[in-house]
């Protein structure tokens, strides 16, 4: 029996209002933490990181202040990459005075739905695109046809079915939010990490060394303050050359990425065009870097693990002897290195600012003198990008088993059913 009810959107609640932006906030009673849709995330929860406060006056007070169980709807806002009308559950149990902006509604759920399983029903429309035929431009600004949106209609499961299907779905949530977490401290690791080994380093014992306030006697001062003894002092041209090649046939073609670094260009736009003939490119060799000169200052490069082509747009380095390229790669993506590269980048805005390859080999960086050494550091540093690897890996797999599930459950194409001893099933 198909129990599953068509509804108009606008019936899933019993009331919505819209949101307030206030006035600076005063200090004293009536101010209010204020979500905007920069705390919305893409998988229906709140981001409470960034929130703002502002002065809501008493008279819109009480309409603005959220509720558990709300869900807030982005009527404007969005960009080319994403659409307006995304949707979020509020769930916060804090008791702290939340309202919202006004470029959301707040939309109250109806007696007899489950707040939860709207949020996934609404979420898995907005994946799948029923949003976008409620949007319009105006001067840069989507904003969303409510009124339209609410007229449209969709199907709706029992409420058992709809606790059921929240009941799964939260699981999978669950998941996805521990393995963030694990993800989210390893990045703090690595951070602190990083630092460490890059004013510290690695002692004959394979062990990080002492700091310089506890072992002052193993550092030195030099041209950048205190470094490690064995450590120098060097210019990028002491390390680098810059490669200067044409290229040749049979390679790949490769481009650099923030994320991944040095990739096959194919894999990241497939509607990159270029008449360069392999002569044309510029050589890369293995254990070359190879860096976005517009985007050094982010920390933007790749090291080359086997030979190939790129862009004679990029800036290609050759390592000397005194450097190992992946040391070199880790070193290069270090905090206070990344600063180096702003402080040397020439151009009077962000997106106007390039690192040149003459400017580039001016700054001055600590390094060990011993390759092994570099080796060691690096070594530690792979090691730990393994594990977050690992568990990027492992989170890919838990949102596309979510995805999938959104499919299946919320679209009737596979039904939950309850067992003879209550246990959940599909």
């Amino acid at each position: 029996m198909n129990d599953w009810k068509e509804y108009a959107i606008g019936q899933l609640f019993c009331s919505h209002v819209p949101g307030e932006w206030g006035s600076p906030p005063t200090g004293h009673a009536g101010d209010m933490l204020i979500l905007r849709s920069t705390n919305f995330t893409n998988s229906g929860k709140l981001d409470f990181s960034n929130v703002v406060v502002r002065h809501i006056p008493l008279s819109k007070r009480k309409k603005c202040r959220l509720e558990i169980g709300d869900l807030l709807l982005e009527k404007s806002g969005g960009g080319p990459e994403q659409p307006v009308g995304r949707v979020v559950l509020f769930d916060d149990k804090s008791g702290a005075n939340y309202g919202f902006a006004n470029f959301l509604e707040r939309l109250i759920v109806s007696p007899g739905f489950d707040p939860k399983f709207i949020t996934y029903l609404l979420l898995n429309g907005y994946v799948n695109g029923l949003t976008l035929r409620y949007e319009q431009q105006t001067t840069g600004i989507r904003n969303f046809k409510l009124g339209d949106y609410f007229k449209e209609k969709i199907k709706v499961a029992p409420p058992p079915e709809q606790r059921k299907i929240v009941a799964i779905m939260t699981t999978a949530d669950n998941l996805i939010d521990r393995t963030e977490a694990v993800i989210a401290k390893y990045q703090a690791y690595k951070q602190g990490l990083m630092h460490d080994l890059f004013t510290r380093g690695i002692d004959a014992r394979g062990q990080l060394r002492p700091s310089q306030i506890d072992s002052p006697n193993l550092y030195e001062q030099s041209a950048l303050g205190w470094i490690p003894k064995g450590w120098h002092v060097q210019s990028v041209n002491q390390l680098f050359i810059n490669r200067r090649e044409h290229g040749r046939p049979g390679l790949p073609v490769m481009a650099v990425t923030g994320v991944d670094g040095l990739v096959e260009r194919s894999s990241v736009d497939r509607r990159v065009e270029s008449n360069l003939t392999p002569y044309g490119h510029a050589l890369v060799e293995r254990g070359d870097i190879v860096y976005n000169m517009m985007r050094m200052w982010q920390g933007v490069l790749g090291y080359a693990k086997y030979d190939c082509l790129v862009s004679p747009a990029y800036i290609i380095l050759k390592p000397t002897d005194k450097i190992r390229t992946v040391f070199a790669a880790f070193l290069f993506k270090f905090k206070s290195t990344i600063a180096k590269f702003r402080q040397y980048s020439q151009g009077v805005v962000d997106d106007r600012l390039r690192l040149y390859f003459r400017d580039l080999v001016r700054i001055q960086l600590a390094v060990p003198k011993s390759v092994d050494e570099q080796e060691q550091i690096e070594i530690r540093i792979a090691q730990l990008n393994a594990s977050i690897e690992s568990e990027q890996r492992l989170l890919k797999k838990y949102v596309d088993a979510k995805a999938g599930l959104m499919q299946d459950l919320l679209t009737e194409k596979v039904r939950v059913k309850v067992g003879e001893g209550g246990e959940v099933g599909v």
